[in-house]
């Protein structure tokens, strides 16, 4: 069953995705200064704009579980924020969202190394692989659980 943070953790992903084909693009067309990408959030109905630089946007996607999003857009139920400014806010996933970020980030494979062509990943091979690697993470706690005395 998935839960709540998980659906979060896939909705902000499916915007990330979008948003690593507008920074191919910048890269590709050699865009300077600003650009408009998608607010990462949570919410189903939003579609902002954010306007960041692509540096601004490569230090966010540094670590797999960081997304930004406009001010007032942040869930502190699944994310604590990292760093605030006048156009956006850096937020961190923690918990299940974390784990459901850090699954369907298109730059990693499985097993934590980067991932090959953006080009070649589907959102459904994405969460193909999350559901996967969550099974095997509730066969893990169940082992681990079986393994723990009375």
């Amino acid at each position: 069953m998935t839960t709540r943070a998980e659906r979060q953790g896939r909705n902000e992903s499916l915007f990330r995705e979008v948003n690593e084909r507008i920074a191919e693009l910048n890269q590709t067309f050699h865009v300077d200064g600003r650009s408009e990408f998608l607010c990462e959030c949570s919410r189903d109905e939003c579609k902002e704009p954010v306007s960041i630089s692509l540096d601004e946007y490569e230090g966010v996607r540094r670590a797999s579980t960081r997304f930004f999003v406009i001010p007032g857009h942040e869930d502190l139920s699944v994310e604590s924020v990292v760093e605030r400014s006048e156009r956006y806010v850096v937020v961190e996933k923690i918990g299940e969202a974390a784990e459901e970020a850090d699954d369907l980030d298109p730059r990693r494979a499985p097993g934590g190394r980067l991932g090959r062509d953006l080009r070649d990943r589907t959102v459904a091979e994405l969460v193909a692989r999350s559901q996967t690697r969550r099974q095997a993470r509730a066969r893990q706690r169940r082992r681990r659980r079986r393994a723990l005395p009375p």
